[in-house]
């Protein structure tokens, strides 16, 4: 049996809609580094880079805690990676991302690993 696996049928399989590739590029483009890290932390900390997840306000360690919980575990020590900050970032203003590219992208990636862990105690630590 073949199965198709594209971020087409993704999208597909929870009646999403096809988000323009390029108005994502645009958007990414235009994301700010000082923006988003200032939303995070309540104006705490101005670099994306090793963003840890004690600086986050209250709702975003919530956010965070929620995207370990159910999109995907992580193995972080409490830092978060630019590719969810800048997830959690476009969910909580309400931008638009290709959910089925995500998906697709990080499923790919998991299999490509010659060993996978999915540990996430650093988001359910308080």
């Amino acid at each position: 049996m073949e199965y198709k696996f594209s971020p087409a049928k993704i999208n597909a399989s929870f009646g999403l809609q096809l988000v323009d590739a390029r108005a994502l590029q645009v958007q990414i483009a235009s994301l700010i580094d000082d923006e988003v890290t200032s939303y995070l932390t309540n104006g705490q900390v101005k670099v994306l880079q090793s963003l840890p997840m004690s600086t986050f306000s209250e709702n975003c360690r919530k956010l965070f805690k929620f995207s370990c919980r159910n999109w995907s575990p992580t193995t972080s020590e409490g830092y978060a990676s630019i590719h969810r900050v800048l997830l959690m970032y476009r969910i909580a203003h309400k931008l638009a991302f290709d959910f089925g590219q995500m998906v697709y992208e990080h499923i790919v990636h998991l299999a490509l690993k010659v060993e996978a862990k999915f540990y996430s105690a650093a988001c359910f630590e308080t």
